[in-house]
């Protein structure tokens, strides 16, 4: 039984269908687990129910097609963990003697909620898995080691059935370790229908937003990998897939300005001149920045707004201001860069006249040829400050199911704001029923000032483009 098997669960419904159309990524976390066990002789299969067009009771029956696994692993996010757990018990029907493990942002915050509520759970992992599962399989397959010294490993004690959470696993410093991903036939096709290729390039977090797990999960310290195993993992896969564009979906490839110079100067003696999006943050792009991002063929970056005054952005502990943001903004497009700016509705400290302030200047930019905007609305996902201080922020919860929490429903409602506000704000947005000039009627205000802020910016920057085109 030297057989893992992984699991990517997925909650299906029209907002997972636009998801895969828009982002279709290989479960990069369980390939690096995978990879780590291959490494040690294991053989491991992945099944991923984001990208496999199947249905749950086609999936379970494909299952019972294989040999009984050592272990089962399943990842999850917090909208999907209703999946996880019926899957969960509906393996461990299959395949009665097999280890259930289950792994993810969520599980690692709520993994005795989830453990309680799923008996069927042997283990979880908390945190980073690739030193866990080693020891975890070595442990089923030969005894050679007690689940109690286990770091990151939650279980249940024979005797006393209790849950056990064993002490948390030193992060990764030294990312280079680690082998490329070794994607599957189903996977590489998946992403050649949009001829990019993908790689995470750092783990942990620097920042404080209230709203973002990272930092809880992959902590407080930035870590990454070297330019040398960037550019030859990128050049590997364009000569072996013929990939001619390439994804960071890190949260801040640019943190690192040393490797990011580095990661430039490989790239030019290779003429590797490939098209690339990443992600930055506004306070960080700069003019020396954005010359070197254009001459290596950076086409997109996805900045986080979040929201359009001032004082919620110190709320939230984003660590900008607007200033940043019309800054980055007008330089990268300058530079050709294309700015993808997210927003986000109904943060606890909104009121109705914040919200409108961000529906126009994300409606204004997302109607120019050099940047668009996305919206999502609050969700206080657990692992968050948000989640961790919800009595503090005074919001009122309307529903107890995970699979709500999607980014596109309210969560909550405050004070300030109300379930119906968000819904009105998230299709105004959402919808082209409206004009340049039209709101959803959250309050009675008109914005001249702002609306002429925003103007202006956009104006300056299309006389900058114009100048540079000439």
């Amino acid at each position: 039984m030297k057989e893992v098997l992984f699991i990517q669960a997925c909650k299906q419904g029209n907002i997972t269908d636009k998801y895969k159309s828009q982002y279709p990524y290989p479960p990069l976390g369980l390939i690096s687990l995978s990879n780590m066990l291959k490494i040690h002789g294991i053989n491991v299969t992945i099944r991923d129910l984001f990208l496999e067009n199947i249905s749950k009771s086609e999936f379970l029956n494909s299952l019972k097609e294989i040999s009984h696994p050592l272990l089962i692993g399943i990842s999850s996010y917090t909208d999907s963990i209703e999946v996880a757990c019926s899957i969960a018990k509906e393996c461990k029907k299959i395949f009665p003697n097999t280890k259930i493990l289950l792994g993810g942002t969520h599980v690692t915050f709520m993994y005795k909620d989830v453990m309680e509520q799923c008996k069927e759970i042997d283990f979880c992992c908390i945190g980073e898995g690739e030193g866990m599962i080693v020891e975890l399989v070595e442990c089923l397959l030969h005894n050679s080691l007690s689940l109690r010294d286990i770091k990151s490993l939650v279980y249940r004690d024979d005797l006393s059935n209790e849950i056990v959470a064993n002490k948390k696993r030193e992060y990764l410093t030294n990312l280079d370790i680690l082998p490329f991903s070794e994607f599957s036939d189903f996977m590489i096709k998946a992403m050649q229908k949009h001829n990019n290729i993908v790689i995470v390039s750092s783990r942990g977090c620097p920042g404080g937003c209230i709203f973002c797990a990272s930092r809880g999960m992959s902590g407080p310290k930035y870590r990454c990998y070297s330019a040398e195993y960037l550019i030859s993992y990128l050049f590997y896969y364009h000569k072996v897939y013929n990939f001619q564009t390439y994804s960071f979906l890190d949260d801040t490839f640019t943190a690192n300005k040393q490797r990011l110079r580095k990661f430039a100067e490989y790239i030019h003696k290779l003429e590797f001149y490939l098209r690339f999006t990443c992600k930055s943050r506004a306070d960080v792009v700069n003019q020396e920045m954005a010359e070197l991002l254009e001459k290596i063929c950076c086409v997109s970056i996805h900045i986080g707004v979040e929201s359009a005054e001032n004082a919620i952005l110190k709320a939230i502990n984003k660590r900008i201001v607007l200033d940043d943001v019309f800054k980055a903004i007008k330089i990268l497009a300058i530079h050709n860069i294309r700015i993808e700016c997210t927003f986000i509705l109904g943060h606890p400290q909104d009121t109705v006249e914040t919200m409108e302030k961000t529906l126009i200047m994300a409606k204004k930019l997302n109607n120019t040829d050099f940047s668009l905007a996305v919206i999502g609305i609050c969700t206080p996902f657990p692992g968050t400050d948000l989640w961790n201080r919800r009595e503090e922020y005074r919001m009122k919860f309307l529903t107890n199911r995970w699979a709500r929490y999607d980014l596109s429903t309210p969560i909550f409602e405050t004070r300030n704001i109300s379930a119906e506000d968000l819904k009105k704000g998230a299709f105004y947005f959402n919808n082209a029923l409206f004009d340049g000039d039209s709101l959803p009627g959250l309050s009675s205000n008109k914005y001249e000032e702002f609306r002429e802020q925003i103007d202006t910016l956009i104006n300056e920057i299309e006389v900058a483009i114009g100048k540079q085109t000439k």
